[in-house]
């Protein structure tokens, strides 16, 4: 994504990822885009040159509902655990399993550990046994960082092709260096 927007945008994918690296860091480092959510906010408005009206619309909602890595997670989760507990995976309840994920994507809270819930929901819905929680949950612990830098990062250069297609994108501000 660093790079189709840097192709689109005219800027280099260094100077971007330099741009958008603090908010990274600090998702990467807590596993929490709400950590995150102060830099994410002043880095996008002064360092990226999303429009202030824009930012403070689009990140809290970004953070809340933008988590496709999330559904990422999720979805070789279930099929493993399927496939080791015997479930019959059919056209029909592959169909729920990615409607369910996909529901469950934008539910679980933007906090560390916050797809454990949704694991709960998921087995539940798709006939997969309790006892897959304890393994779900070391993955969890192990993908939670990296995913949610990839979501809130993620998250950020979509608000610059978002902010560019409306008017709203300072691109001097975008490709000044720092």
């Amino acid at each position: 994504m660093v790079l189709w927007i840097s192709l689109r945008k005219k800027i280099s994918p260094i100077l971007l990822t330099k741009k958008a690296l603090p908010t990274f860091l600090i998702a990467l480092t807590t596993a929490s885009s709400a950590a995150a959510f102060s830099t994410n906010v002043k880095d996008a408005n002064k360092k990226l040159g999303i429009d202030k009206n824009l930012v403070d619309f689009g990140i809290p909602l970004g953070q809340v509902l933008f988590k496709m890595s999330e559904f990422a997670m999720f979805i070789p989760i279930v099929l493993t655990f399927a496939e080791n507990y015997r479930i019959a995976i059919t056209p029909v309840w592959l169909i729920l399993a990615y409607i369910t994920v996909w529901l469950i994507s934008f539910a679980v809270p933007p906090v560390a550990g916050g797809a454990i819930m949704g694991f709960t929901v998921v087995f539940t819905q798709l006939g997969i046994p309790m006892e897959a929680m304890g393994i779900a949950i070391a993955l969890n612990a192990i993908t939670d960082f990296p995913l949610t830098a990839m979501n809130v990062m993620g998250w950020q250069l979509t608000m610059i092709d978002v902010a560019d297609s409306l008017g709203r994108l300072d691109k001097e501000t975008l490709r000044k260096e720092i």
